[in-house]
């Protein structure tokens, strides 16, 4: 029972995967491997909000051209693709623990330096994110009187999303920049891309929703070059 207590204590809490988009760019996917213990009531109520909006954007997916939902459908992924994917994968990084041990799962045809360097660039963001956090917990109180009026609840919803997401997103820079890391090479991942992302899910054994969301990751950050003019 204790050398079963000592492995289940040794295993990473996180695994990160590093998958190449187009050049220089990769996406970066986190997903928890472990329970790190019993959330408290905010932790809950952050992931209830979280758990929450995933379900509806999927039902988004599903709208048919021409319906209003498919219009909000078109509007919600207009916003999405304005925020850079390092925010969303920042905001997977967040939990409990102070320190975490993380497995990161990067192509084999990257030094493992290289990877490390990447990833702690990202973590530099902490302070930006938590200065837009304020700005976003600032702002949203004072569009509260909106809720009486006949004006749409989307730009409550809109504040209050983008103050979660950039306090999720600075909780992850810190505790990314904390973590203890170590680096697994993949052949898998080396030609870059949805099907490197499909073929190493099906080699780790992920989830089919796990599998999903590394894939809609790579995605996003495609959408995302492309939006911004930093892919042809």
């Amino acid at each position: 029972a204790l050398h079963f207590l000592v492995m289940l204590a040794s295993r990473p809490a996180l695994q990160i995967v590093v998958v190449p988009v187009w050049r220089r760019h990769w996406a970066f996917y986190a997903r928890a491997l472990r329970e790190e213990g019993s959330p408290n009531a905010l932790q809950r109520f952050v992931s209830s909000v979280r758990e929450r909006t995933a379900r509806q954007y999927e039902r988004l997916q599903e709208a048919k051209p021409g319906s209003m939902s498919f219009a909000l459908r078109r509007v919600a992924d207009r916003l999405m693709d304005q925020v850079a994917p390092e925010e969303s994968f920042l905001g997977a990084v967040t939990g409990k623990a102070e320190i975490v041990q993380a497995e990161v799962v990067h192509p084999s045809s990257l030094s493992e330096k290289l990877v490390r360097r990447r990833l702690g660039l990202v973590a530099k963001n902490e302070q930006f994110h938590r200065r837009w956090s304020l700005f976003w917990g600032m702002a949203t109180p004072l569009i509260f009187p909106l809720i009486v009026t006949p004006i749409s609840n989307l730009p409550i919803v809109y504040t209050g999303w983008r103050w979660l997401a950039h306090r999720n997103a600075a909780n992850g820079a810190a505790r990314l920049r904390r973590a203890d890391l170590t680096f697994v090479k993949s052949p898998d991942l080396d030609e870059g891309g949805e099907d490197a992302a499909k073929r190493l899910g099906t080699t780790l054994g992920f989830t089919p929703k796990d599998t999903r969301d590394l894939v809609d990751a790579v995605d996003r950050k495609r959408r995302w070059l492309r939006s911004n003019n930093l892919m042809t």
